[in-house]
């Protein structure tokens, strides 16, 4: 029995032991939470008070070290990436439409000994990161106090990059006028700086009628070393883009094609001769904003024009009747394309019964079309030919897709 109650003993004496380790053990630490919140707004911004950045993300640690290696991560990644935090614990929240933030909680704990009031309440440093994608990553600090959320701190962020629209007119050399064809266009804009030497170009496209507006993005400063905070004697980055543009189409459904617009010289041969896609392209260096830029083409597609007039002597029954072939020239230089015919007739004028005899028309028209993918001037030239039925030739004609009707005399 002694042996039993001594055995009982030493098991509750165990207990004790681990109950008053446990005790003494929680006893070491007191936890606290607290909370932070803010404004971040635009260094730069000449507003009163100034404006506000929404969507910055807020990291909050309360480790230091935590919060100096996830900054040193994406520093070292060439400021390339989206910012990742790899700390086990961190608070985070992003800034409204306002710039405002607010992180409600945060928790940390202290030995009794170090905390200024006691174990009910404490204060401590948080080590704060501010990242958007067009201002980079910022590091701050605060305190705050236990059981409060009352600290607020105010953070201007300055941008590591620039957005500006470019507005493309597209022009029919032709006409010099907006051209009414559907354009696909492709902005490349360069992103390499002296930290990132490799990056790619950004690639803005579209498809647009007459005109359209891009807004491209870049890096602000090519030497952007070290953190965003850059001073007013960096020179700022002004890039040169380089425009891509041709019909949405493909093969022979294109009928309408980028080309030079060297006024002086009157060259506006194509940027490429083959039928389709041109991606020669446009350079220009941007150095206003907004920025705006005259894209020309020219049509390789063009609507026969419609011939009409007379033949022979007018006033001799002998000039009606004539059958009149009209005869396009093919690619080997034959006038062997047909482009319809017509009889002479008798034309009335006005009401006094004068007639007028050997009048044609009815001609070319709608019906009938030319090619040309090789033209360097403002307007194609076409080489069309009258002739008789018996193989007479009445005349060759130069026409050009600047005259829709052409009266004629011979």
């Amino acid at each position: 029995m002694i042996k039993f109650f001594l055995k009982k003993l030493k098991a509750l004496l165990c207990v004790s032991c681990v109950i008053f380790a446990c005790v003494a053990f929680t006893a070491c630490y007191s936890v606290f939470s607290g909370g932070t919140g803010g404004t971040v707004v635009d260094a730069e911004s000449n507003a009163n008070p100034k404006t506000g950045i929404a969507n910055v993300d807020v990291y909050a640690y309360t480790n230091s070290s935590d919060r100096d290696n996830d900054f040193s991560s994406w520093n070292n990644s060439r400021k390339t990436e989206a910012f990742k935090p790899n700390a086990e614990y961190y608070g985070h929240t992003t800034t409204g439409a306002d710039g405002s933030w607010t992180i409600s909680k945060l928790v940390w704990k202290e030995k009794p000994f170090k905390t200024d009031f006691g174990k009910d309440a404490d204060f401590t440093v948080v080590y704060l990161i501010f990242y958007h994608a067009d201002y980079g990553c910022t590091k701050d600090e605060t305190i705050i106090v236990s059981d409060s959320a009352s600290n607020y701190t105010y953070v201007e962020l300055t941008s590591i990059v620039k957005r500006t629209n470019v507005t493309l007119n597209f022009v029919d050399v032709a006409t010099a006028s907006q051209t009414s064809q559907s354009v696909l266009a492709e902005v490349s804009v360069p992103q390499k700086t002296d930290s990132n030497p490799d990056a790619e170009d950004l690639i803005y496209s579209g498809v647009f009628t007459g005109t359209g507006t891009v807004t491209i993005r870049y890096p602000r400063y090519l030497n952007d070393f070290g953190t965003p905070t850059y001073t007013k004697t960096d020179k700022e980055n002004v890039p040169q883009i380089k425009v891509n543009y041709y019909q949405a189409r493909e093969g022979e459904a294109v009928t309408w094609k980028g080309c030079k617009q060297n006024i002086e010289e009157n060259d506006f041969s194509f940027y490429a001769d083959e039928i389709g896609r041109s991606k020669q392209g446009l350079t220009k260096t941007i150095e206003d904003s907004p920025y705006s830029i005259t894209l020309a083409g020219k049509l390789v597609r063009f609507t026969m024009p419609s011939f009409s007039g007379t033949l022979g002597d007018t006033r001799s029954t002998e000039s009606d009747g004539v059958h009149i072939l009209l005869k396009g020239i093919d690619q080997e230089g034959n006038y062997t394309i047909d482009l319809g015919n017509t009889y002479t007739t008798t034309q009335n004028r006005g009401t006094n019964g004068e007639q007028t005899h050997g009048y044609f028309s009815g001609l070319g028209g709608t019906n009938y079309e030319w090619r040309d993918y090789t033209y360097s001037g403002r307007y194609s030239n076409y080489m069309v030919r009258f002739m008789k039925e018996d193989g007479t030739v009445i005349k060759d004609l130069a026409i050009s897709n600047d005259k829709n009707e052409y009266v004629l005399t011979f």
